[in-house]
Formats: C-alpha cells, structure tokens, sequence
C-alpha cells in the first residue's frame, strides 16, 4: 500500500466524519445486519485466535511473555487478530447502536494500538524470538494489508 500524501489525510478525515455522521441514517434493518455481521465476525475472530494462540502452548493475555510463537490460524492473515476482532465488534456495536462515535472510538484505539501497544509488542517477539519472527513479519501483515 503506498503511503498516503500529508495534505490528503485531512479530505479523508473530513470523508470519513462525514459517513460517520450518517450511519444513524441507514435504515435501522441494515444497520442492525451491518452491526450484528461485524460484532459476530469480531468476536469470532478474537476468540479463534485466542483458542489458536492456547492451543500453541501460549497466553492470549498481553500481562504474559509469550511462550511461542504463533502463525497458524487467523495469524496466517493478520499478525494481530484479537486486536483486529476488537474493534471489528466495536464497529458492529457502534452500527447497533446507531452512535458514529463508537467507530472513531474504534478508529482511535486501533491507532493507539498500532502505534503503541503493537509496537512494543512487535520488538519484544523480535527479541524473544529472532529469525523466526522476521519470517513471520515477512509474510504475515500486521492488520489485513501490507503498508
């Protein structure tokens, strides 16, 4: 993905205020499949990434070191799922709800994570594990796409 042009970030800022404005507008069926779609999918990759992440041998709590390293599962497609399921489920509650200020609450706290809790995370991985985790960040995005 090519980075994004300083003077274009805000348009985009604007772009996306302005759609947050309107989901309370959307017909409340749709909101409420849109929202129940993602809350599920959220959930669902969470828990399956934390039931990937214990059946390797290691803790989905962030408190822990981790014990090994994992690729398989949702981590084969994002190096970050329970994150990602996170807020794909704040997304969907913010849908339900029909409060816009859920997704930039989202929107927010997945930069916070991204720029904080991930990438501390990411340099204690590098350290315990080496080799074995530059593969991994070789082939496996942090989110969804490559930057």
């Amino acid at each position: 993905m090519e980075r994004v042009p300083p003077p274009v970030v805000l348009p985009i800022g604007v772009a996306v205020a302005s759609g947050l404005a309107r989901v309370d507008r959307l017909p409340s069926r749709l909101r409420r499949s849109i929202g129940g779609a993602l809350l599920v999918a959220g959930a669902g990759l969470a828990g399956w990434a934390a039931l990937t992440m214990e059946a390797s041998g290691t803790s989905p709590d962030p408190r822990k070191p981790p014990e090994a390293l994992v690729s398989s599962g949702p981590y084969r497609f994002t190096r970050n799922p329970i994150y990602l399921g996170m807020l794909s489920a704040q997304a969907g509650a913010a849908f339900i709800t029909a409060r816009p200020s859920l997704v930039f609450g989202a929107l927010v706290a997945g930069v916070f994570l991204d720029q904080f809790v991930i990438a501390r995370e990411e340099r204690e991985l590098a350290e315990r594990f080496g080799d074995a985790y530059a593969e991994v960040v070789a082939r496996t995005p942090r989110w969804l796409v490559r930057r």
